[in-house]
C-alpha cells in the first residue's frame, strides 16, 4: 500500500500500439494534463493520415470544454494548412491538408494552442466521430471514432482559522477585542473572489461588531458589517478578495459585548462557529474545516455576602462575621456609589441582628454604622482587568450578633451603585440555644466504588452545670439510599467499625453491617468529645439514582436521645447529616481514530481505554467486555493488536467483535494515596479497522465505535472484579458510554495520463505518464 501525498507520478515504461487503419484518425491532449487554476497547459489536435496520398480541404469545428478558455497569450500555431482559429470557446479549421503516410509513418499536423482554466475540476475535451473532415482520391473521408483529451485542475481546500486578537477569551464590560479571519492558501496559485458571511449569535446578552472603521484587512476586496434581526451588528461580509499562493491573508474586525454594562451581572459564552464549506471562491476552493472563536462575556455588578458560618450555637458563638463582596467585571471604575444593609430580625420575629462593629473595608468612602445597619459613603470600585476573569472586587466585613435563636435571613434588595444596578443577595444563618449540639463529617468529600471514608460524630454539652448522660444514636447507613426503589445504598461498615470514640457507652459496628450504634454515651458539663467509624463504598453503591451522586447520610428526629438531670428519654430535634459524593470507579474510554476521516474501505487505528479510578490503592482482576464495531466496520486484515491489559483479546480480522477476558490492572504504581487526592490505573488495546464503502448517493458517513453503559445489574457487555472486598460486594460495572466517530468521505483524488509521443506506428513505442493527485488535507492510502 503506498502513500499518496499531493501529486504522485508512477511512470509505465513501454506501452504498444497496433497501426491505424482510417485514412484520418484525431489525437488531442493537454501538456501537461495536470495543472492548477489559472496555470497554463497547451492543447495540441493532431490529425493523422494513414492513406499514401494528402488528405484536403480539412475542416474541423469543435467546442473547448466549458470553463476552459485561451490563455492569455495563446500561442495559436497550426501546421495543417488552411486558415485555424480558436476564439470564444470554438475551434475552426478549414481548406487544411494532411500529410500522407510514406508507407510507415502516418502523415501528421499539428493544431495547438494554450489554455487555461480558472475553477478546479476535470475537463474533458471530445472531437467526436465525424467532426474531422477532408478529401482524398477516394472521395470524403472523416475520423471514425471519438478522440479524448482530459485536463485535470487541482485545487486544495483553504484553511479558515478564527481567533481573538488578544489572545484572551473573556470581554468584559467597556472592553473591546478583534476577532480575526485567517485564510491560509496551501496552492501554489492564488485563489480570488474570496467570500464569506457570518451571523453572530442573536442572543442579547452576546457579542456585536464594531463598525467604526478600526478593523484590518490583507485579504483585499470588500469588508462589510451589517445589522442583524435586531439594531445591533452582527453580519459579517467579505466579498471580492484574494489569497495569494501558498500564503495566507487576515481581516479583523472589533467586537464588542451587546450587553448594557450597567445592568446586573451576567455571562454569556459564544462559539461563534463557522462551519465547514461556507467560503467561496473564483477557483472553486472552499474551507473543508469548520472554525470557531470563543468568547465568554462579562459584565456588571453582582453583590454577595455570607456569614461566618451557615449555623451557629448561641452559646458558643454569641457573634459571628458577616462579609458583603462587591464586584465588577467591567473595565471602568464605579465612584461616589452609596450601599446600605439593613440587618434582619428572625424568622418567627423574636431575634434581633445587631451591628457590633465594622472589622474591615477595602471599598473605600467612610463605612459606619448603627444597631440594624452599616453604610458605605462615597465607595469607590476600581475597573476590571481586561486580561483574565478575575472581577475588580471589594469587600466589607462586620462583626454581627444575635439575641434568640432562630433562622436569619439577610437580604440586600436589588439596588444600583451609582446607576450600576446589582441584583438582590441573600445570606442565611441558623443560630441554635441548644444544650447538646451533634454534627457529623465525613473525611472524603469524595468516594469511588470500593474507597473508604470515615464518619466523624461530634457532641458538644453547652451546659456549665451538669452532665448529659444515656445518649443512644443510631446511624442507618443506608439512609445514603437515592431513589425510591432503592434497595440499598452499598454502603457498609468497614474494618473494625470504631476508629476512635471519646464518648465512652457502648459501640455496635459489626463488619459490613449497614448500622452504626452508639449506646449510653456520657458528655460533662462543657465538654465536647467524638466518636469516629469507618465506611466502605460497595461496588453496587453507584448506580442508584442516576450518574454521579450527593449521598446524605441522614440520622434522622428520634435516632437520637438523651437525659439531663430533669428530664430523660429527651429526643434531639433535628436530623444530623453528613455528605459525600458517590462516582463509579471503573469505564472504558474509546480513543479518538487516527486518522479520524477515511476513505471508503479505507483503515483507521481504534483504541479503548480501562481506567480505574481511587482514592485507595484497590487491585481490579477478571476484567472481560464484549462490544461490537459500528455496521459494516471489521478488524482490518493487519490488525496490528496491542493489548496493554493482559488476558485475552480476540480481534479477528474480517470479524466485528471485541473480546477481552481474563484482565487485570493494578492499583495505581507509585501513588501516596491520602484522603483528598484520586488516582486512576489504565490500560489501552489498540487495533486497526477497515470501514465500509459509502451507501450511494451518500459522498460522507460517520459512524461511532461506542462501548455502551449498562444499568446496575446488567453485565451483557462488561464486568470485573474490586480485589479489595469479598462476594458479592466486588462485582464492578460499566454504567457509562462513550464513543469515538470515524467518517468516511469521498476522497479528491484524480487520475490523468500522458501519451509521449500520442501517436506511433504499429510495433512502436510511447511512454505514459500516469498522475495521481491528492487534494485532501491529508496522505491517502493508495492501493
Amino acid at each position: 500500500m503506498k502513500q499518496l501525498s499531493l501529486l504522485w507520478i508512477l511512470l509505465i515504461g513501454l506501452v504498444f500500439a497496433v497501426p491505424a487503419q482510417a485514412a484520418i484518425d484525431v489525437n488531442n491532449s493537454f501538456s501537461p494534463a495536470t495543472i492548477y487554476p489559472s496555470q497554463t497547459s497547451n492543447l495540441q489536435i493532431r490529425l493523422l493520415n494513414s492513406s499514401l496520398e494528402p488528405v484536403t480541404d480539412v475542416a474541423l469545428t469543435n467546442s473547448l470544454p466549458a470553463n476552459v478558455q485561451l490563455a492569455t497569450t495563446p500561442n495559436i500555431s497550426s501546421d495543417c494548412g488552411g486558415t485555424f482559429n480558436i476564439a470564444n470557446g470554438q475551434i475552426t479549421l478549414s481548406g487544411g491538408t494532411i500529410p500522407a503516410s510514406d508507407g510507415k509513418n502516418a502523415g501528421v499536423c499539428l493544431l495547438s494552442a494554450d489554455v487555461t482554466v480558472s475553477k478546479k475540476g476535470t475537463y474533458v475535451h471530445t472531437i467526436a466521430t465525424g467532426e474531422v473532415t477532408g478529401i482524398s482520391s477516394t472521395g470524403a473521408q472523416s475520423n471514425t471514432q471519438d478522440s479524448k483529451g482530459t485536463l485535470v485542475v487541482l485545487l486544495q481546500d483553504l484553511t479558515l482559522t478564527l481567533s481573538n486578537a488578544s489572545g484572551d477569551l473573556y470581554l468584559h464590560g467597556y472592553e473591546t477585542d478583534f476577532i480575526r479571519y485567517t485564510f491560509t492558501n496551501p496552492n501554489p496559485v492564488a485563489v480570488t473572489n474570496l467570500t464569506l458571511s457570518q451571523s453572530l449569535y442573536s442572543d442579547p446578552n452576546s457579542i456585536r461588531f464594531v463598525d467604526d472603521g478600526s478593523g484590518t484587512n490583507t485579504c483585499g476586496g470588500t469588508v462589510s458589517l451589517t445589522k442583524g434581526t435586531s439594531t445591533d451588528v452582527t453580519n459579517f461580509n467579505i466579498t471580492g478578495g484574494s489569497v495569494p499562493a501558498n500564503g495566507s491573508c487576515t481581516v479583523q474586525v472589533k467586537v464588542e459585548n451587546r450587553r448594557d454594562p450597567k445592568l446586573p451581572y451576567n455571562f454569556y459564552y459564544s462559539s461563534n462557529p463557522i462551519s465547514a464549506n461556507k467560503v467561496t471562491t473564483n477557483e472553486g476552493a472552499t474551507n473543508s474545516n469548520s472554525a470557531t472563536s470563543a468568547v465568554l462575556s462579562r459584565s456588571g455588578v453582582t453583590v454577595r455576602k455570607a456569614f461566618g458560618s451557615s449555623s451557629v450555637n448561641l452559646y458558643k458563638d454569641p457573634t459571628t462575621t458577616l462579609t458583603i463582596t462587591i464586584e465588577s467585571d467591567n473595565t471602568q471604575a464605579i465612584d461616589n456609589f452609596n450601599f446600605t444593609d439593613v440587618m434582619p430580625t428572625s424568622s418567627a420575629g423574636d431575634g434581633t441582628m445587631t451591628v457590633k462593629s465594622i472589622t474591615g473595608n477595602t471599598c473605600g468612602g467612610t463605612a459606619s454604622h448603627d444597631a440594624t445597619s452599616l453604610t458605605i459613603t462615597n465607595g469607590v470600585l476600581d475597573a476590571a482587568s481586561a486580561t483574565g476573569s478575575t472581577p475588580a472586587r471589594c469587600i466589607i466585613s462586620a462583626t454581627v450578633s444575635y439575641d434568640k435563636a432562630g433562622t436569619y435571613i439577610n437580604t440586600i434588595p436589588a439596588s444600583d451603585l451609582n446607576t450600576y444596578q446589582y441584583a438582590s443577595a441573600t445570606a442565611n444563618i441558623v443560630v441554635s440555644d441548644r444544650l447538646l449540639e451533634i454534627n457529623k463529617a465525613l473525611t472524603r468529600a469524595y468516594m469511588y466504588q470500593g474507597d473508604t471514608n470515615t464518619v466523624t460524630l461530634t457532641l458538644t454539652n453547652y451546659a456549665t452545670d451538669f452532665s448529659v448522660t444515656n445518649i443512644d444514636l443510631k446511624d442507618d447507613l443506608n439512609s445514603m439510599c437515592v431513589g425510591a426503589t432503592c434497595p440499598n445504598a452499598g454502603m457498609r461498615i468497614w474494618g473494625g467499625g470504631t476508629i476512635s470514640n471519646t464518648c465512652g457507652g457502648t459501640v455496635i459496628a459489626p463488619a459490613d453491617a449497614t448500622v452504626f450504634e452508639l449506646r449510653d454515651a456520657t458528655i460533662a458539663a462543657g465538654q465536647t468529645c467524638k466518636v469516629s467509624f469507618g465506611i466502605k463504598a460497595s461496588a453496587d453503591s453507584y448506580p442508584y439514582g442516576g450518574n454521579t451522586s450527593v449521598r446524605t447520610n441522614t440520622i434522622p428526629v428520634g435516632d437520637i436521645t438523651y437525659d439531663t438531670p430533669t428530664q430523660t428519654g429527651l429526643i434531639y430535634p433535628i436530623d444530623v447529616t453528613g455528605k459525600v459524593t458517590v462516582y463509579a470507579s471503573i469505564g472504558i474510554s474509546i480513543k479518538p481514530f487516527a486518522p479520524r476521516t477515511v476513505a471508503p474501505m479505507g483503515q483507521s487505528r481504534a483504541g479503548m481505554t480501562l481506567t480505574r479510578t481511587m482514592y485507595d490503592p484497590n487491585a481490579t482482576s477478571n476484567i472481560r467486555f464484549e462490544y461490537p464495531l459500528p455496521a459494516g466496520h471489521v478488524f482490518a486484515d493487519d490488525v496490528e493488536l496491542v493489548n496493554g491489559c493482559g488476558g485475552t483479546v480476540t480481534a479477528i480480522p474480517g470479524t466485528s467483535t471485541i473480546t477481552l477476558s481474563g484482565a487485570a490492572l493494578p492499583a495505581a504504581n507509585g501513588a501516596s494515596y491520602t484522603a483528598t487526592s484520586a488516582y486512576a490505573s489504565s490500560c489501552t488495546i489498540s487495533f486497526n479497522i477497515k470501514a465500509p464503502a459509502l451507501t450511494p448517493p451518500n459522498t460522507s458517513e460517520t459512524d461511532s465505535f461506542r462501548a455502551s453503559g449498562q444499568a446496575h445489574g446488567a453485565q451483557t457487555f462488561f464486568s470485573a472484579t474490586d480485589d479489595s472486598q469479598s462476594a458479592p460486594y466486588n462485582v464492578l460495572e460499566n454504567y457509562s458510554s462513550y464513543s469515538a466517530p470515524l467518517t468516511r468521505r469521498a476522497t479528491s483524488v484524480s487520475v490523468n495520463k500522458e501519451f509521449s509521443p500520442v501517436s506511433i506506428n504499429g510495433g512502436g513505442k510511447s511512454r505514459v505518464r500516469i498522475v495521481f493527485a491528492n487534494t485532501e488535507p491529508t496522505l491517502i492510502n493508495l492501493t
